[in-house]
């Protein structure tokens, strides 16, 4: 009787420590999932520079280091992506945009202002011919 009972407490501990190992794999995935920088080909990034290349610019906060992943800051205004890209392009359809004084542009999720994306436009335009 007594090793039953000590089988049945092992099997027992066992599934809590598996559940608990469960639920503490999910909730860091969770929390501390990598950000996703979105697939973007050269040519999807091109469209992006040209068509956004006459949008105003924003001065970023000299602290604030561009990132996929970082948050925006609050100083930075966003603006839909147009519906002309986000049509070409459905991976832009929910996001943002802010194009920086440097010329580069920052594909936001606006929910959380977390940024998917950075578009250097001197190097996604590379070999074209057309000016700005």
């Amino acid at each position: 009787m007594n090793h039953r009972l000590r089988a049945g407490s092992l099997r027992s501990a066992g599934i809590v420590l598996a559940m608990a190992v469960g639920l503490a794999a999910a909730t860091a995935a969770e929390t501390h999932q990598p950000p996703d920088r979105l697939a973007l080909t050269s040519a999807q990034k091109h469209k992006i520079v040209q068509s956004l290349a006459r949008e105003h610019t924003q001065l970023a906060p000299p602290d604030f280091k561009i990132a996929v992943g970082a948050k925006l800051p609050t100083s930075l205004s966003l603006s839909p992506v147009p519906l002309a890209v986000s049509n070409d392009i459905p991976a832009t359809k929910n996001l943002s945009y802010v194009r920086l004084d440097n010329k580069d542009i920052v594909l936001v999720d606006p929910k959380d202002r977390t940024v998917a994306e950075v578009i250097e436009p001197q190097i996604s335009t590379t070999g074209s011919s057309q000016s700005n």
